[in-house]
């Protein structure tokens, strides 16, 4: 309903954590995490970005130590958010997290960040 929209959308934008904002917006009907992500996108694109399969399985080339064989544990945690990212309020905070870092040093917004990332699977999956 209108009114459902209303409250869950006013306590994640009222939120102070990320894993809270898409857990708000994640208990709408049809909305799970990808789309909640979007939404704070565009609420909020200086802080958010999109998780998306494919920004998510760029993040290692920007940040190669996420698919460090040598650490087995966190690869295996690495995989594991990418297996439930639709519906895990916790990727999207381990995703936002490292988008921020990348965003940061290469002066970005997150966004951008995750619209780079995007393109850079993109192209590299269809070439």
């Amino acid at each position: 309903t209108p009114e459902e929209v209303e409250t869950r959308s006013t306590a994640a934008f009222s939120a102070t954590d990320d894993a809270t904002r898409i857990a708000e917006l994640s208990q709408l009907n049809g909305v799970r995490v990808p789309v909640a992500s979007t939404i704070l996108a565009m609420w909020n694109p200086q802080q958010h970005a999109v998780i998306d399969f494919r920004a998510l399985r760029a993040l290692p080339a920007a940040n190669p130590e996420l698919v460090d064989h040598s650490d087995y544990a966190e690869f295996a945690a690495f995989l594991e958010l990418f297996r439930t990212y639709g519906s895990d309020p916790d990727a999207y905070t381990f995703y936002i997290e490292q988008v921020r870092d990348l965003a940061d040093e290469h002066d970005l917004l997150p966004r951008e960040v995750d619209m780079a990332l995007w393109e850079y699977d993109r192209r590299r999956t269809e070439s």
